[in-house]
C-alpha cells in the first residue's frame, strides 16, 4: 500500500499481510479514513484491513472464502458499515476501543491480581490457583486499600499503590472454622471505614489491628439447623448469604433464595423483605445475586436478582422500584449493579453491559459490537476501585474502562420523510 503526500511529493510504502494464492491477490472496492485518520479497505480474501501509522496494517475481521466485501462507509458517528455479496450489512464501532477487552490467558484470579492489579506473581496467594472464582468477595477500606477473600478462610489486604498484599489473620478464639461451614464470606465497610466479613454464622469487623466480633449471634442454638442463621431470639434468617452492606445502623445481607435481610447494629433484630406476589412495590425475586449501596443516596440499595431484574430499594419504607427488560434492561439477570462515581449504575447481564442513570432511570446498552469480548458476564467477577476504574469478567475474558471517558455519541441525523421527499 502506498500513501502520498501531495505537498511534499513524499510517497509512503507498507506491506500487505501476506494471502493464500488467488487470482488476482489484491481487488479493493474502497478505502476510507475515520476520524483518527486511520484507513480501512479490503482484499479478494474477503480480509478487512485497517492502517494506522503507529501501528501499520492488522486484519479487523475475517470472512468466509465465498462471502465478499463489496463497499466500505464510515459514518459521523465512527460507525464502519461493511456491504458484502450474500451476508448483509455488518456494522463495526471504531469507538470500542473505551472498553479494555482481553481475553483469559490464565485463569479469572491470576489475570485479575496480575494483568489487571499488577500484583507481581511472588505476591498472589496461592490459593488463587484452586479456588472458585465464584466465591471472590473484596471491600475498599477507608485508606483505600483493597480487601479480598476468595472462599478459602484467608483474608488479604493490597497496597494498591505498593503492590503489597498482606495476609490478614483471623484469630482462634473467634473460632472461625466451626463458625464458617459455607466458602463464601461476604466482605463490606462501614461508614467509620470498619472492614466487615460475615459468615454463615458471625459477623466481625476489624479495628485497631484486630478483630471484633459482632455480639449478636448468627446461627441458631440447635446444632441440627445448618440451615438457619439466629440473629435474635424472634427470628431467624435463611439460605446463603451471597453479599453485604453495612451502615451506620444496621447489616444488609442478601441471599440466595430467601431475599434480603436487615440486621441491626445495636440488638441483633432482624426485618425480612420478600418477594409478594399481591405487591409490586416488594422484591421482585428471593433468588438475589448481588447488593449495593448508592454513594450518592445512602438511603437506596440496588439488588440484583436470577432473573427477575433489579430493584431499588428503599431502606426508610421497604419499598422497591423495579426494573426489567419492559423497562429497558437487556436482560433480567443481574450479575452485577456498580454504582460509579458519576452517579451511573452499570448492570452486568447474560446480554451485555447497561448503563442506567441513577436519577433519571434511562439506559443505555453495551454489547461485542461495541467492543465487549462477549455479551454473557459471571457473577461475582466484578471489581471497582477507588479510581472508579471498573473491571468485569465474563465467559471469554476481563474488560475493564472508566465511566467518565465513555462519551455518548449526540449526532441526530435530519429526518427526512419518504413520502413527501
Amino acid at each position: 500500500m502506498h500513501i502520498l503526500e501531495p505537498q511534499s511529493g513524499r510517497i509512503q510504502s507498507f506491506a500487505l499481510p501476506p494471502i493464500e494464492s488467488i487470482i488476482p491477490p489484491w481487488q479493493n472496492k474502497s478505502i476510507v479514513i475515520d476520524s483518527k485518520g486511520s484507513i480501512y479497505f479490503s482484499n479478494q480474501y474477503n480480509d478487512l484491513l485497517r492502517f494506522s501509522e503507529t501501528k501499520g496494517i492488522n486484519v479487523l475481521a475475517k470472512w468466509p472464502k465465498e462471502i465478499a466485501l463489496r463497499s466500505l462507509l464510515i459514518d459521523r458517528s465512527d460507525v464502519l458499515w461493511v456491504g458484502t455479496n450474500k451476508d448483509g450489512i455488518r456494522k463495526y464501532n471504531l469507538r470500542a476501543d473505551m472498553f479494555q477487552a482481553i481475553p483469559y490467558q490464565h485463569d479469572f484470579y491470576t489475570d485479575l491480581f496480575v494483568r489487571e492489579l499488577g500484583i507481581p506473581a511472588s505476591q498472589v496467594p496461592v490459593e488463587a490457583k484452586k479456588a472458585l472464582p465464584y466465591f471472590f468477595r473484596y471491600t475498599i477500606d477507608k485508606a483505600r486499600k483493597l480487601w479480598f477473600n476468595m472462599g478459602n478462610r484467608r483474608f488479604y489486604q493490597l497496597d494498591l499503590q505498593t503492590k503489597q498484599v498482606t495476609s490478614i489473620a483471623v484469630p482462634a478464639t473467634i473460632q472461625l472454622r466451626r463458625a464458617w461451614d459455607k466458602p463464601i464470606a461476604p466482605m463490606a465497610t462501614d461508614p467509620e471505614g470498619h472492614v466487615w466479613i460475615v459468615t454463615d454464622s458471625l459477623a466481625m469487623w476489624y479495628e485497631n489491628d484486630r478483630w471484633q466480633p459482632f455480639q449478636h449471634p448468627l446461627r441458631a442454638n440447635n446444632p441440627a439447623s445448618t440451615s438457619r442463621l439466629r440473629i435474635s431470639p424472634y427470628r431467624t434468617i435463611e439460605g446463603e448469604i451471597l453479599q453485604a452492606v453495612v451502615d451506620k445502623q444496621a447489616l444488609w445481607l442478601a441471599t440466595d433464595t430467601k431475599g434480603l435481610y436487615r440486621v441491626d447494629r445495636r440488638n441483633g433484630q432482624i426485618s425480612s423483605y420478600k418477594y409478594d406476589s399481591k405487591n409490586p412495590a416488594s422484591l421482585s425475586s428471593n433468588q438475589l445475586f448481588c447488593l449495593f449501596d448508592d454513594p450518592l443516596d445512602q438511603t437506596i440499595l440496588w439488588v440484583g436478582t436470577f432473573g427477575s431484574g433489579l430493584c431499588r430499594f428503599d431502606k426508610r419504607t421497604g419499598i422497591c422500584r423495579r426494573f426489567s427488560t419492559q423497562t429497558g434492561l437487556p436482560n433480567n439477570v443481574i450479575y452485577s449493579a456498580i454504582p460509579d462515581q458519576q452517579g451511573f449504575l452499570w448492570i452486568g447481564t447474560n446480554q451485555g453491559l447497561c448503563r442506567m442513570d441513577r436519577r433519571s432511570f434511562q439506559t443505555r446498552t453495551y454489547t461485542s459490537e461495541d467492543g465487549l469480548l462477549e455479551d454473557e458476564f459471571n457473577r461475582f467477577h466484578f471489581l471497582h476501585l477507588p479510581n472508579d476504574l471498573i473491571l468485569m469478567g465474563g465467559l471469554d475474558g476481563i474488560i475493564s474502562f472508566y465511566p467518565r471517558q465513555l462519551k455518548d455519541d449526540t449526532y441526530q441525523p435530519p429526518y427526512k420523510s419518504p413520502i413527501f421527499n
